[in-house]
């Protein structure tokens, strides 16, 4: 389940990165992509960081047994919940920063169409 949300992030921020929403900076970009995507990150790890909290925190007969388990899953869960939407973008702007820029001549061979609309 942790990693549908990282990949959606993952999806979005790509998305929007090849769209370029509205002439957009890199990092505005980014910041939209982290922003539309963190309510469903959080509502669904606080659901699972809540219901495990019982098995890490309620004492009784062979609890003991389980409860390192519980306090390892809560933890990690909780640690890359909060780790997923500063350090994947993070990530994604610094690698984008060593991505080759095109020349305008190039996009221009990609998009004819733009120079089309351009002109008339």
């Amino acid at each position: 389940m942790r990693s549908q949300s990282e990949f959606s992030i993952i999806n979005q921020i790509c998305r929007a990165l090849q769209r370029r929403v509205d002439c957009m900076e890199d990092d505005a970009i980014l910041c939209y992509a982290v922003s539309d995507r963190l309510r469903p990150i959080f509502m669904s790890a606080g659901t699972s960081v809540l219901g495990m909290l019982p098995l890490a925190i309620l004492p009784g007969k062979g609890a003991e047994l389980y409860q390192g388990l519980g306090i390892a899953l809560t933890g990690g869960l909780a640690l890359s919940t909060l780790l997923t939407p500063t350090v994947i973008p993070a990530l994604i702007g610094l690698l984008k920063d060593f991505q080759p820029r095109k020349s305008i001549k190039e996009q221009e061979l990609q998009h004819p169409e733009s120079r089309e609309r351009s002109s008339v």
